[in-house]
């Protein structure tokens, strides 16, 4: 462990009639993040458990983090990475929990160290990304990489961040800065390989991934990533291979599965993927990678037609003993996206509202219920414009514009009201604003640009639905909902 010590310097002026106030400690400025631990045997725990989470071994990775607790609980910034890789609510948990010890000062006579600052940051920048508070983690990145001028760890959070955020030149830049200290950082071109895709620049993306693959070939990551990015630009045959190399590699690794799921439903060969998602379904090691396939397979039998069965495997979310109550609020949500493809308008509605009441009673981390209120309204959004229910919409419309003011800088809630002022629009029988809209949904708002096609050819305006058509046609991307949506635009 290597730490700087601030010194404070306290100067009073001799003869004056009042004294100085003390000047302010310096800045203390590591060139890495410092890992504070009482214990030697801790720290080599968490190191390898770093190790597995920058290649996205993430179960692997927490049962390594959970050692290094075992020899230290107070260890602030082990509990901060197994809230990183642990989803849901408990993840959350654990980088509250993190923050609290990292504000705490140690009591005395304790062996524990006062946590430093650029660690304080790191774990603060963490926990406001995990709770949705955009503006604020890319403020606390910025700050734990001035900070730790030198880590490109800390350099990939701020630029995972400014991807997030959808400010792709400075994402890139800070990813390329991470490169120039280390340019051996495989998770780094992973990184930056995912602002490249976010923005559907395909080529960079696979250089940078094929360079991951050279730097780690016997990590399932790479070949999965590399996957994704070949899957991305049409290549699914390659895509597939990558994502069978992954699985080879590491038969835990059970996403790599999805991926291969990903590229036998998108060539239509429905049976074929849902025999990859009972591999996936297999080999995942935690109940949330459980559910997470179960949640495609749903989408997969929605989007061959099998709808019954598609609604009976989503419904089935609601006693799965995999979910956790943030998976089972979402179910409405569901519910309604499929009563809407079938024109059952209120039902969706109501569906809606269910989802909206589960997102507003305080029950759920903050993150869900913002994401859950989002897609609650966006589906009464659809409803509301295809039904050419003018009042209905213009009162949602308001909501979704509160909601984006109270919370400016979540690109997904400016996707949504853009989708809200679209279906505003259709109701009005005004395509042509709509379309102005829709043009302006976030790239990967799959949702938006299925809800644009279902309206044009409802208005018998076939050029609006080649639009919506060609933009969710763009690349593959690696997702239940866009698997949906794609399927209903063929």
């Amino acid at each position: 462990m290597s730490r700087l010590l601030a010194i404070v310097a306290v100067l009073s002026l001799v003869g004056c009639s009042t004294a100085q106030a003390p000047a302010p400690a310096p800045e203390v400025v590591t060139p890495e993040i410092p890992i504070t631990s009482k214990s030697p045997e801790a720290i080599e725990f968490f190191k390898k458990g770093r190790d597995l989470a920058d290649n996205i071994r993430f179960a692997e990775a927490a049962a390594a983090f959970g050692q290094a607790l075992k020899a230290d609980p107070d260890f602030a910034l082990a509990i901060a990475y197994n809230g990183i890789v642990t989803p849901g609510p408990r993840g959350l948990s654990y980088l509250e929990q993190a923050s609290t010890k990292a504000s705490a000062t140690p009591a005395p006579g304790s062996k524990a160290q006062p946590v430093s600052k650029a660690e304080r940051l790191f774990i603060e920048a963490s926990l406001a990304g995990r709770r949705g508070e955009f503006a604020k983690s890319e403020d606390l990145w910025k700050q734990t990489t001035e900070a730790a001028p030198n880590d490109w760890r800390a350099l990939i959070g701020r630029g995972g961040q400014l991807s997030a955020d959808e400010k792709y030149s400075e994402a890139i830049e800070t990813l390329n800065r991470a490169l120039a200290i280390n340019d051996k950082s495989g998770p780094t071109y992973n990184t930056l390989a995912y602002a490249y895709l976010a923005q559907g620049d395909t080529a960079p993306a696979i250089e940078a991934l094929k360079r991951y693959v050279a730097l780690s070939p016997n990590e399932p990551n790479p070949h999965d990533s590399l996957g994704e990015a070949l899957m991305a630009s049409g290549d699914l045959p390659g895509a597939e291979a990558e994502f069978k190399q992954a699985s080879t590699i590491s038969p835990n690794f059970h996403i790599a599965q999805e991926g291969v799921a990903y590229t036998k439903f998108f060539r239509g060969d429905w049976a074929g993927g849902a025999e990859a998602l009972t591999a996936a379904r297999t080999a995942a090691m935690r109940p949330a990678d459980r559910l997470q396939v179960d949640l495609v397979s749903g989408f997969a039998l929605l989007g061959q037609g099998k709808t019954p069965d598609g609604l009976k495997q989503l419904n089935g979310l609601l006693k799965s003993p995999d979910a956790s109550t943030v998976n089972q609020a979402f179910v409405p949500v569901y519910r309604a996206m499929v009563a809407i493809d079938g024109a059952k308008y209120a039902d969706a509605l109501k569906e809606s509202d269910n989802a909206m009441a589960l997102g507003t009673e305080g029950k759920l981390p903050i993150d869900a219920s913002g994401d859950l209120r989002r897609l609650a309204l966006t589906t009464r959004a659809a409803a509301e414009g295809l039904s050419g229910d003018a009042a209905g919409i213009d009162k949602t419309v308001e909501t979704l514009q509160k909601e984006a003011t109270a919370r400016p800088d979540d690109p997904q809630l400016r996707s949504a009201v853009h989708f809200g002022l679209g279906m505003q629009a259709v109701a009005k029988k005004d395509m042509k604003a709509a379309a102005a809209h829709f043009e302006q949904c976030a790239r990967n708002d799959s949702y938006c640009q299925l809800g644009a096609f279902t309206a044009s050819r409802k208005a018998n305006d076939r050029a609006g639905a080649d639009a919506a058509r060609a933009r969710l046609a763009r690349n593959y991307i690696r997702d239940p909902i866009y698997l949906y949506a794609r399927s209903k635009v063929k």
